[in-house]
């Protein structure tokens, strides 16, 4: 068996994947774990599919949306570090979206995520002024009988 192969009995499969997640959540400025666009990465258990965690024998698998205004590398750089404390081996880290800045209400339930700073408003736009009426077209033609 190779160093990079790490075996996970079926048992404790199920535990491993739920502390990875929850790992994974408590970390700063990540919003939750993403199952990728169709929903394609997650583990699949016993009656159950966790979303954005993937257990490969080579690496162990991140997806997760972050926090508008969360640095993305400092960001990532925690989901690892947080992962490396439940599964030994790589970690590689997708940040699959982001969602919008928290209401204020919200910023509570992010702690280390401070509020994006407001973006400024849109200059006023011009008053449009009346164009020139267009010139008058040439009447067409008459028609043209045809001869007999």
């Amino acid at each position: 068996m190779s160093s990079v192969t790490r075996v996970v009995s079926a048992g404790s499969r199920g535990d491993t994947v739920d502390a990875v997640a929850a790992a994974v959540r408590q970390v700063p400025g990540v919003v939750d774990l993403h199952g990728g666009v169709m929903g394609e990465i997650g583990t699949y258990l016993p009656k159950r599919r966790v979303l954005g965690v993937r257990l490969r024998p080579e690496a162990t698998e991140v997806h997760v949306t972050l926090v508008y205004g969360a640095p993305v590398r400092e960001t990532a750089s925690a989901v690892r570090a947080a992962v490396a404390h439940v599964v030994p081996g790589a970690v590689d880290v997708v940040v699959e979206d982001v969602a919008s800045p928290p209401s204020p209400s919200d910023e509570a339930a992010l702690p280390g995520v401070e509020p994006a700073p407001a973006l400024p408003a849109a200059p006023a736009a011009p008053a449009l002024s009346a164009a020139p009426a267009a010139p008058a077209l040439p009447a067409p033609p008459a028609p043209v009988s045809p001869v007999t």
